[in-house]
């Protein structure tokens, strides 16, 4: 994504937090009722995506929510899986449970019509921070690894064909999303606003 992209969606943010969409949990939710708080919006594919499997298998991405949420910032997880898959509130809110999501809200939005355009989502999983006050403070990859597979027991991560060495704490502490959240909670700007993102590519909501 290309700096004028950064600037449509800090615009968009600032501009059109009105517009509403429908939630696992509440009917019509709009962007400006967390006005005054952090907001994490996380792309996600619950189908065929090894990217977010292997943050979810391992735990890691349920420990960063967490993380956030208990220090009072909102995620909102979009779940953009294709039509084709068949997502079902039913079906998402027992993938809520069974992955124990630390999330607040859970969104379906298969054509990306809700929210998934208008943020410029490009892949899965991947993620924007919005600051307290209503602007975009990060966009991009969720963290540096772009891993495919994680075993935690030995502490390894597979790129492709290449196996290495890495802690889950390091998953942690080098993640873009957890930086950004503590920078904002600390009042300082994130130092880092902008990464290209990795994953399983969105190409179904621009069709």
């Amino acid at each position: 994504m290309m700096t004028d992209d950064m600037t449509l969606l800090r615009d968009y943010a600032r501009g059109s937090s009105e517009a509403a969409f429908a939630t696992l949990v509440s009917r019509h939710v709009k962007l400006s009722d967390y006005q005054g708080k952090i907001v994490v919006l996380e792309a996600y594919r619950s189908v065929g995506c090894p990217y977010c499997e292997a943050h979810y298998r391992t735990g890691a991405m349920q420990a960063l929510q967490s993380e956030a949420t208990n220090h009072g910032a909102v995620w909102l997880l979009i779940n953009f899986d294709s039509p084709r898959v068949g997502e079902t509130p039913t079906r998402a809110k027992q993938e809520w449970a069974d992955r124990k999501m630390a999330v607040t809200d859970y969104i379906i939005d298969t054509d990306g019509s809700r929210i998934g355009r208008k943020y410029a989502f490009k892949c899965a999983p991947s993620a924007v921070v919005i600051a307290q006050d209503g602007t975009v403070a990060y966009q991009g990859a969720v963290d540096a690894i772009a891993a495919t597979t994680l075993n935690l027991e030995q502490d390894r991560a597979t790129v492709g064909t290449t196996t290495f060495h890495v802690p889950f704490a390091e998953l942690l502490s080098g993640n873009h999303v957890r930086a950004a959240v503590q920078a904002l909670l600390a009042g300082k700007r994130p130092p880092v606003t902008h990464t290209m993102s990795y994953g399983c590519p969105l190409t179904n909501i621009y069709q």
